[in-house]
């Protein structure tokens, strides 16, 4: 055998080494409690209503355009059963069924509107999946009493076959948490948060940290936050895998989540993820800590066979995924957190403060005739922030507004928007091509034309103008521009977008 054959060999049976399964059993419940709080919180604090209840129209996944929320009382149940299936998969109950339905129900909310991403949403339906394959249900579970059970009348005390898991699901696990911090440090490495952007703007809108900035000034917490905040996720997963400064990084880590648990709204993020770093222990970690009895020894290794080596290959590819998925943007060679394109699925955390402003204007294709749309037929107060700065958004609200005009009257009306967008306290600009009619647009993973091109450079304080008085201080005036377009048609107005992103730009 070669050298490299025999370091895949050993990679194999390492993987499949048998390990205690105390510590995959404490992130069962911990992440099971999880998804119950989330969803009985997001019932009790009306977050149902507001995001999947209320809105006439909801923003889809590519490929997903089937995935709509419950007509009805439907999302209120849907919830309710989502927080039954979360306490059932950490009290192990069922738990092969239970974990399925648990994943079902958070891929359908996940799924159902784009609006409401979050990448702690996105990291629960990884966990979600995840549990379906992993034996976590070996220790600590209701399903495992009767077992135990009928092995102590029959005498087996085998406890290590019955106890353990195979080291892979334990770092399958370790992975999907590192998932967040690795790349959400990887993230930072620009320029907008190396200065401060948006951290600058984000801090001091809140009280506690406003007051803590006025004594020891305002550029040492924004720089704490945001340097500090970027070496904390490039350097907590290696310092939680090596033994020697495993406990100072999960200090770390309670300050961090704590920290963020209580300046940040982000729900019951922070404190998954103090439950979930704990699997970075040992495995029999809940065993010292409550002193328990160890379980023993495996008697002999047991050779691997053909299966369990095609079960470890796909996880290395899904591995390999999702190391090179939160890095598709770079073949863009675009911002993201711009053109939001490859924002989605990378662990872009905090890295956008966007103030919009956003207008409509339907053209009739018969008399060429502009009008302005009412975007509150359409969107909702809650939506209306999120659709300002993404553009894939706008385009499905021009599908959307067209679809519903052409029902009533036949006639399919053409939709532009006139988006401005500040970006971590830059200069506004137009963020799409107002002149683009985006209810043709297809919908596509690359970044199109008609998304325009991020020029403002980053500032240190920010662009402050009133959102009422955008146009007039970049020289644009919205309602000229539209008698333009009704004396000519908006195909023939050619530099709309060129002239909001030059300094000193004006009305065409």
């Amino acid at each position: 055998m070669t050298t490299g054959t025999i370091r895949v060999e050993r990679f194999i049976n390492a993987a499949w080494k048998s390990v205690d399964g105390a510590s995959l059993a404490a992130f069962r419940v911990v992440f099971g409690l999880g998804v119950a709080v989330y969803a009985i919180k997001s019932l009790l604090r009306g977050e149902v209503r507001m995001i999947f209840v209320e809105p006439q129209y909801h923003f889809s996944y590519w490929g997903f355009e089937w995935v709509k929320p419950w007509p009805g009382n439907g999302m209120y149940l849907h919830f309710a059963a989502l927080a039954l299936s979360g306490l059932l998969v950490a009290a192990g109950i069922a738990y092969r069924v239970t974990s399925v339905v648990m994943a079902l129900l958070f891929s359908f909310i996940f799924l159902s509107d784009r609006t409401a991403y979050l990448n702690h949403y996105y990291l629960m339906v990884l966990l979600c999946w995840m549990m379906t394959v992993i034996p976590a249900d070996r220790v600590l579970a209701v399903d495992q009493l009767g077992g135990r059970v009928g092995n102590q009348w029959a005498g087996t005390q085998d406890r290590h076959s019955t106890e353990s898991v195979p080291a892979w699901a334990l770092w399958l696990v370790r992975f999907h948490i590192a998932l967040p911090y690795f790349f959400g440090g990887v993230a930072k490495l620009s320029a907008d948060w190396l200065q401060g952007q948006p951290m600058r703007m984000t801090l001091m809108q809140q009280p506690a940290v406003a007051d803590l900035a006025e004594i020891v000034g305002a550029d040492f917490v924004v720089y704490l936050f945001s340097i500090g905040g970027m070496l904390f996720d490039l350097s907590v997963v290696p310092l939680l895998l090596w033994r020697p400064t495993r406990k100072l990084a999960f200090c770390l880590v309670l300050g961090f989540h704590l920290t963020n648990a209580f300046v940040f709204p982000i729900g019951v993020f922070p404190w998954l993820m103090i439950g979930a770093t704990t699997i970075f222990f040992e495995p029999d970690w809940p065993r010292r800590l409550l002193r328990t009895e160890p379980i023993g020894a495996a008697a002999k290794p047991v050779r691997v066979s053909r299966r369990q080596r095609t079960v470890l290959m796909v996880v290395c590819g899904y591995v390999v995924f999702h190391c090179v998925l939160p890095l598709r943007h770079l073949a863009t060679a675009s911002d993201p957190n711009w053109t939001e394109r490859g924002h989605f699925f990378a662990w872009h955390m905090m890295l956008r403060g966007k103030r919009c402003g956003l207008r409509m204007y339907l053209t009739s294709p018969e008399t060429g005739q502009t009008q302005p749309v009412n975007l509150r037929r359409y969107v909702t107060e809650y939506q209306f922030p999120k659709v300002g700065r993404d553009p894939e958004h706008m385009r499905q609200l021009a599908h959307m507004i067209a679809d519903t005009i052409e029902k009533k009257t036949g006639l399919r009306m053409q939709v532009r928007a006139f988006a401005l967008v500040s970006l971590n306290g830059r200069r506004a600009e137009l963020l799409v091509d107002p002149t683009v009619d985006l209810a043709q647009r297809p919908a596509t993973w690359t970044r199109p034309a008609w998304i325009n091109e991020l020029t403002e450079p980053v500032r240190r304080e920010h662009w402050d103008v009133p959102l009422l008085e955008w146009e007039q201080a970049l020289g644009l005036d919205a309602e000229a521009i539209i008698r333009q377009w009704n004396q000519s048609g908006p195909a023939q107005v050619k530099s709309v977008g060129s002239v909001a992103g030059q300094p000193g730009g004006r009305t065409l």
